[in-house]
């Protein structure tokens, strides 16, 4: 019974952590909120145990791609987190890394919705992207936002 009281504890504590952090970010009502896994508890990969699970909440918001990732960054940095990189520059979403003194990542991506949702339309009726979907206007809003937190790693 202690052992699963200091569990459910830590699990709380972690919870509080991670739903600070995303007060943190200051998100206005223009940022739509359309999908929330936000969780407390350790979630180690089946596959590779050193690695961890990201709390996510995915927004829509109403404006461009650049502008909204110019945004995030600004708010992500105001509420203590440093710029740790970006690992797919020159890519159709942009995906920033965020690590703050206290070891706890963010990982911001924000693409073009109406790109992302004409790609995926075209994978789920079996096509090929066309030249159309090639040609699209990445930076278009409205945009996608996924903020993944972690407090304990950057390997998602």
């Amino acid at each position: 019974f202690i052992n699963n009281s200091v569990v459910a504890q830590t699990n709380q504590t972690r919870l509080n952590r991670i739903q600070a952090i995303y007060s943190s970010l200051n998100l206005d009502d223009s940022y739509q909120v359309t999908s929330t896994n936000v969780f407390g508890d350790k979630r180690p990969y089946s596959y590779d145990k050193s690695r961890t699970s990201s709390s996510e909440i995915d927004y829509l918001h109403g404006d461009t791609v650049s502008n909204t990732a110019t945004a995030l960054d600004t708010k992500i940095k105001a509420a203590g987190f440093s710029f740790i990189g970006e690992p797919y520059p020159g890519s159709k979403e942009t995906q920033y890394h965020y690590k703050s003194d206290n070891g706890e990542y963010i990982r911001l991506t924000v693409e073009s919705k109406p790109y992302a949702d004409a790609l995926q339309n075209a994978y789920a009726m079996k096509q090929q992207p066309t030249d159309v979907l090639d040609n699209m206007d990445t930076n278009a809003g409205p945009s996608k936002v996924i903020v993944k937190v972690n407090l304990d790693d950057n390997n998602e």
